[in-house]
């Protein structure tokens, strides 16, 4: 499932806008359904309670009292901020009103369920502040708060009621410069952590939709050719949000793709190796021009990956994934 670019969740929010403020019925679309990710038959496939029909139920449900949360979204999306659209989706109406708190919470007792049968949407930022048009319980405040905390935390506490989101928030994208073992770990655990991946190797047998299948794919002709990648990036430049991996198979390429990979606004540049290789190629890069202040950036992260002590290559993933997560969440605090 290939992430929406920015630009792409930006221009469907303008159009849901569009319409309500024009007063018409908000429908599903080509654009909606690739951008509303939460809903795609990939993100709920098992999923007991929610159905990607239920977000076609919920756009039929908006109306111009809409408006000011839809607006509040387009605005934090344009800004690049920390924030969500978030759904109520209720999935039994005969219990959504009466469920009760389990034991460890005691926050409401019978009667005190959600506000209503109706489904919702919502907008939260950074700082948990709600928009929206529809009425709330104290337990709906505390589950819209949850979802945008996890993502998809304590999702379905309650019965009769399933809850997701949206980030609103530039994707942060993954570039794997290399498809060995390690990358295909690192695929799905930073896919489940919210990232977006991107795959890139110069050899087709490592590089397939078998390994990768949920990674958009950029076959090089060699390591030292980087422009079929620059092609793809260029409608959507490397940016703070975006995290490079140099993970090259034998770190045969790991030298052209930290030349490559330091001449972009990526945030963050990670290299798998020791400190003697890692210093060697770092050597060789000089040599191809690359100036010292950029081989020394505080961005520069090698070895890559918080030590765990796991040389397998799904710990060594795991290792990679928590290092991201942690530099996302210090720069998030930091916005």
């Amino acid at each position: 499932m290939q992430a929406p670019t920015h630009s792409e969740l930006i221009c469907a929010l303008q159009s849901i806008l569009d319409d309500l403020q024009d007063g018409k019925a908000v429908q599903t679309s080509d654009l909606l359904n690739k951008v509303f990710t939460c809903f795609a038959p990939e993100a709920l496939a098992g999923d007991p309670d929610i159905k990607p029909s239920d977000f076609a139920s919920i756009l039929a449900s908006l109306d111009t009292s809409d408006i000011p949360t839809f607006a509040a979204a387009l605005k934090a999306a344009k800004a690049g901020s920390l924030s969500w659209l978030g759904f109520k989706i209720v999935t039994d109406p005969s219990v959504v009103l009466d469920s009760t708190d389990s034991s460890a919470w005691n926050f409401n007792g019978p009667g005190q369920g959600s506000a209503n049968t109706q489904h919702a949407i919502f907008f939260i930022d950074s700082e948990k502040e709600i928009i929206t048009a529809r009425p709330f319980s104290p337990r709906d405040i505390r589950q819209a708060k949850d979802i945008t905390s996890g993502p998809h935390m304590h999702n379905r506490q309650y019965a009769g009621v399933a809850w997701t989101s949206l980030c609103l928030e530039p994707v942060s994208r993954v570039i794997m410069l290399g498809c060995g073992d390690v990358s295909v770990q690192l695929e799905s655990i930073a896919q489940a952590c919210g990232f977006a991946t991107i795959a890139v190797d110069d050899d087709a047998e490592y590089l397939n939709e078998l390994r990768f299948p949920l990674s958009q794919h950029i076959l090089l002709e060699s390591f030292g050719d980087t422009a079929p990648l620059d092609a793809i990036l260029l409608e959507q430049p490397l940016n703070q949000y975006d995290y490079i991996c140099v993970l090259t198979r034998g770190h045969m390429h790991d030298t052209e793709s930290i030349v490559w990979a330091v001449q972009t606004q990526a945030g963050y540049i990670g290299m798998m190796g020791n400190p003697m290789k890692n210093a060697m190629v770092y050597e060789k890069a000089s040599e191809r021009g690359i100036a010292a202040e950029l081989l020394k950036a505080d961005r520069l992260h090698a070895p890559i990956g918080i030590a765990l002590g796991d040389k397998s290559p799904a710990g060594l993933a795991v290792s990679i994934v928590a290092e991201l997560l942690k530099i996302r969440s210090d720069r998030r605090s930091q916005s």
